[in-house]
């Protein structure tokens, strides 16, 4: 029966927002210009009890615009025809069925038993309607998926209203949410109560572990306690983790500063001048500090690759273990290796100075002798001249004494007869 009736007479489904979402905000503004213009030329579905059915967005649009009675369409129908004609009406006039996957969970399982749908088969004819049989199949054209997702929709509706809250407001992923909703509902429970917010966070390959936990522990004493027991190590595992990370950034800032203190390495030109075996022997420092600078980042690329596996296996203790172990030889590799690149370093700066000690050394030895012996400076017998010779000679020899000293690092280092440092001739003095 068509016709008009007063505003005031119509009251909403009691379902419509528990299977489906109003308008957004642009497409209401749309329907609202099109009534101002042209009214209502669709009339708005309600049962005999002015229950609508369809057109709860036009109706609060004509509330908005004051009007006082609204064109309908009452259909004698049960509580239970009513709901069905809800989704259909609903489904039909917006194109899909819903975005919310636990509303479009309700809807597909109002659908199910509505239509009687067994799982793997059609239905049981237990809806007043006489109609084909339904199927799965049915249901997914329905809801614009495939009988796959379906099913997992479906799912859905087994999670606790908590959980149902989070896949709702988009917090917990739906394919995580399907997986969750596997565990018993008191299992539900406890795993909400052991991961508070933190379960927003849970991936799928997570909730799947979560469903083999429970398969290991039966009862729900059982379950929770086991959760916690993970949920600690995954803590205590984070926190190691952490510790080596911040471990990693004190290593990489004292071999910074290190590096930062490198000298300048000398001219190739002026080293030749002094000693071609010098030269040869920079030239081999240089090559090993820039393996070492390769080696030392290919073990900072190797021990990250290990924090990725240790969190990764936190949750499995032997293998946490074993990867802890080669995180902790990993750090220890590169102490090492920044030390023999430190060491390697000292070395080419040492044999820079001893090198330019002994040209220079000579060089100032011979001056002195033209000074003496080959120019005629009548210093024969000038006791001034003497005593700076016999001071000159007095600190040459503390010093000679001094570096002869040092010949004690052949020992510490182990160094072979090729890699002596190479002393001053005094001689001349």
């Amino acid at each position: 029966m068509n016709g008009k009736v007063e505003i005031s007479k119509l009251k909403n489904h009691p379902k419509n927002n528990y299977y489906f979402t109003d308008l957004d905000n642009s497409k209401y503004e749309e329907v609202k210009r099109s009534i101002m213009m042209n009214g209502i030329r669709d009339p708005i579905k309600c049962t005999t009890s002015f229950t609508v059915i369809s057109g709860h967005q036009r109706l609060n649009i004509a509330k908005e615009l004051g009007m006082k009675t609204v064109p309908v369409q009452i259909i004698d129908v049960d509580e239970w025809k009513a709901e069905y004609l809800l989704i259909a009406e609903n489904v039909e006039r917006r194109g899909q069925a819903e975005t919310d996957p636990i509303k479009k969970s309700r809807i597909a399982n109002f659908l199910k038993e509505y239509w009687g749908v067994l799982e793997g088969r059609g239905g049981d004819r237990r809806s007043k309607d006489k109609m084909p049989l339904k199927s799965i199949k049915d249901i997914s054209t329905t809801l614009g998926e495939s009988e796959r997702n379906t099913k997992r929709i479906l799912k859905l509706n087994e999670l606790i209203p908590e959980l149902q809250t989070l896949v709702s407001e988009g917090k917990l992923g739906t394919t995580a949410g399907e997986q969750l909703a596997h565990l018993t509902k008191e299992n539900q429970y406890a795993l909400f109560r052991v991961l508070g917010e933190e379960i927003k966070r849970i991936t799928v390959a997570k909730a799947k572990e979560y469903r083999s936990v429970e398969q290991e522990n039966k009862t729900t004493q059982k379950y929770e306690q086991k959760l916690k027991e993970l949920q600690e190590a995954k803590e205590q595992a984070e926190l190691e983790a952490e510790q080596a990370r911040q471990s990693e950034t004190i290593a990489l800032n004292q071999l910074q500063e290190e590096q930062n203190k490198e000298p300048k390495i000398i001219e190739k030109e002026v080293i030749k001048t002094v000693d071609n075996t010098d030269y040869e022997r920079l030239e081999k420092l240089n090559r090993q500090i820039e393996e070492m600078s390769g080696l030392l980042e290919t073990t900072k690329i190797e021990k990250r690759e290990l924090e990725i596996r240790l969190k990764n296996e936190r949750n499995k203790t032997k293998e946490f273990n074993k990867v802890k172990r080669k995180l902790e030889e990993k750090e220890e590799e590169i102490a090492s290796l920044s030390r023999e690149q430190t060491r390697l370093k000292n070395r080419r700066m040492l044999l820079d100075e001893a090198s330019f000690m002994a040209r220079d050394v000579g060089a100032w030895v011979r001056k002195i002798r033209h000074y003496i012996y080959e120019r005629d400076g009548g210093l024969h017998g000038d006791k001034e001249a003497h005593r700076a010779i016999e001071s000159m000679i007095k600190t040459l020899e503390d010093t000679l004494a001094e570096v002869k000293s040092w010949r004690e690092i052949e020992h510490a280092y182990s160094l072979n007869n090729q890699d002596v440092i190479i002393e001053a001739d005094y001689i001349d003095v």
